[in-house]
Formats: structure tokens, sequence, C-alpha cells
């Protein structure tokens, strides 16, 4: 089975969550999912017992090698290391989401363009979260949008960013 795109629909559980997981090429050679669309999609995980969630597990992607795209639509928080060294090749942060934790794309070495989606949801980035991406510039010329309200340590370290503006936000902290 050779799936590159695929758009995911309901509530997904551990088990379909490893499937993914081979699917995008955690398994050094295996799998050729390179696009996946999350913005239908919900989790249960055996941290999240018995509650569908719209935020993006810990760890899930975290090494794979295949995944270029992913479409987070919807989504309201990306978890922890959850593409760590992942091979994303741009990424938008939708305006839904409220915070990017821990190392969430770090490392991700072929990121070449950060989005963000600008909106009223405030946003925190974590420390790390985009550590060690760099390829990676900001889109919209690197004006970060006024709702994010905390940049946390080495959120941006080692990124190929030539041009940053930080919000004009009286909450910003970091």
């Amino acid at each position: 089975m050779n799936v590159t795109q695929l758009s995911v629909i309901g509530n997904l559980n551990d088990a379909d969550i490893s499937l993914l997981q081979e699917m995008a090429g955690r398994e050094e050679g295996k799998g050729s999912l390179n696009s996946l669309n999350l913005s239908k999609a919900t989790f249960t995980t055996k941290d999240q017992i018995h509650k569908e969630d719209k935020r993006v597990p810990d760890n899930i992607f975290q090494n794979c090698k295949n995944l270029q795209h992913v479409d987070l639509s919807n989504m309201t928080e990306i978890g922890k290391w959850a593409f760590n060294n992942c091979a994303l090749t741009e990424i938008t942060i939708p305006a839904s989401v409220t915070i990017i934790q821990e190392e969430a794309f770090r490392e991700c070495s072929a990121l070449e363009s950060l989005t963000f989606v600008p909106g009223t949801t405030e946003l925190v980035l974590k420390e790390g979260a985009f550590f060690g991406c760099g390829n990676m510039d900001l889109a919209d010329d690197g004006v970060l949008p006024s709702r994010i309200i905390s940049i946390a340590d080495h959120t941006f370290k080692q990124c190929g960013i030539t041009k940053l503006t930080l919000p004009t936000n009286e909450k910003l902290t970091g």
C-alpha cells in the first residue's frame, strides 16, 4: 500500500495513531504518507481516556521522515515533540491553536516556511518550539501576529529567520 495523501475524518485512537506513524515513515525505510489532513480529526489517547480532543498529542509524528505537509486547521493545541524531526517543508498555524508546546517542531530541518494565521485567540509559544529549523523563515515578511502573547526561550533558536517583527501586544512576555 503506497498512500501518499490522506484526510482523516473522525476520532483517532492509539491504534489509529500507530498506523499513521508507520505510514508516515517513523520506522526507517517504511511508509509513503507525505501529506496528512487532520482538520476534521479528533484524538482519544491513553492520556485522554473518554475524551475526544482537538489537541495534537505529544510525540505523535516525531521522527516521521516522510511527512512533508500537515493540515492542522481546527486543532487547539500542538503537543510536545509532536512533529519533532519530521520532513515538514511548510507549516501553517491556524487561528484556533492556543499553545504550541515545547519542541513541537524541533529539528524539522526541511521546514522552509512558517505562517501564523491571524485571529483573536491568544497564542503561547513554549520553549524551543521551532528550535533547530535551520532553513525556516517566517511568512508575512517576518511580522508575528498580535495574538501571540508569550514567546519562550529558544523558540526560534538556530532557525533561518531573516526578518522578525514582534507583535504589538502589551500582554507579550518572553
